[in-house]
């Protein structure tokens, strides 16, 4: 397992806007983050200059945003809207300069209101340039799921890769009073073996890593313990763990989940787990929140 990084504390939640209704499906997780953190939130929406003629401060999209937060009473709210080429320089910018900042958005995977970029695409973005984890909303979460409480699950398959979730995965569930569980997909043999009995039922690969032996997670589990963190651990059985989607997102749903938590990239197993991919399609289909991280080892 990566060795533990000091988390910088919770200094705001910043919710991109484009004034649709699929991006505002953040905004109650954001504004639970906020409250329960005691921090602010932000409103942040960009717009690329053929968009806006002047100050960007007196543009509809500026309107739209003050009358979202003219109905949040829970947290203090600030609005801004920039202009940029990118779709995410300015997300970046603050990001940079404020390391306790969360993101918190909501992706769909296909073109956003108003002919702008798709946001699941802007999600990609977002993962390829600001290097804190990133929280993103699916159309499939449901309304009375909240990622600050019931059970943060993270999602690992023996890589190094994949475990520099638990870092950030452990810190929200700390910093939440949360319940972390550790999740792999293993080959359905397995439990096949341990319920015969089989002398050879705790020997053997786990199906993704040569190597990696069975007891993983629990492995894991035992050295994330602590007095301040109940962790427990799961193996699931299915006929094809390099397939884990379906698994994984019928696991959040048995578990009540309140957020899912996984890396961005992995050498094996969950290797196509990148935004645009396999972990476009957890985010769609999660009922609960998906905290996606992309491991430091890759970032810029």
């Amino acid at each position: 397992m990566p060795p533990a990084t000091k988390a910088p504390p919770l200094t705001r939640v910043i919710a991109p806007q484009d004034g649709s209704g699929l991006a505002a499906r953040s905004l109650p997780h954001a504004v639970a983050i906020a409250r329960a953190s005691g921090v602010g939130l932000l409103l942040y929406s960009q717009l690329y200059p053929s968009e806006v003629d002047g100050d960007p401060e007196r543009s509809e999209r500026a309107e739209v945003l003050r009358s979202l937060a003219d109905a949040i009473t829970e947290v203090p709210v600030e609005v801004r809207v920039e202009v940029a080429a990118s779709p995410i320089a300015g997300l970046e910018a603050l990001t940079l300069a404020d390391e306790g900042a969360l993101v918190c958005l909501s992706s769909h995977g296909r073109a956003a209101e108003r002919g702008g970029p798709a946001l699941g695409s802007v999600a990609e973005a977002a993962l390829g340039r600001l290097s804190g984890p990133l929280l993103l909303v699916g159309p499939s979460c449901e309304e009375d799921r909240t990622p600050i409480a019931g059970e943060v699950v993270a999602c690992v398959d023996c890589s190094e890769l994949s475990e520099e979730i638990l870092d950030p995965a452990a810190t929200w569930a700390r910093r939440f009073g949360m319940a972390l569980r550790l999740l792999e997909i293993v080959p359905e043999r397995w439990a096949q073996q341990v319920t015969a009995g089989a002398e050879d039922a705790d020997a053997g690969d786990c199906g993704h890593t040569p190597g990696c032996p069975r007891g993983y997670t629990e492995r894991l589990a035992e050295q994330l313990r602590d007095a301040q963190l109940t962790v427990h651990s799961d193996a699931l059985p299915a006929p094809d763990p390099s397939q884990p989607v379906p698994h994984i997102v019928a696991a959040l749903r048995e578990r009540g989940a309140g957020l899912a938590a996984l890396s961005t990239h992995g050498r094996t197993g969950l290797r196509r787990l990148r935004i645009g991919s396999t972990a476009i399609t957890v985010v769609r289909e999660s009922p609960c929140p998906v905290l996606v991280a992309r491991p430091r080892s890759l970032q810029p």
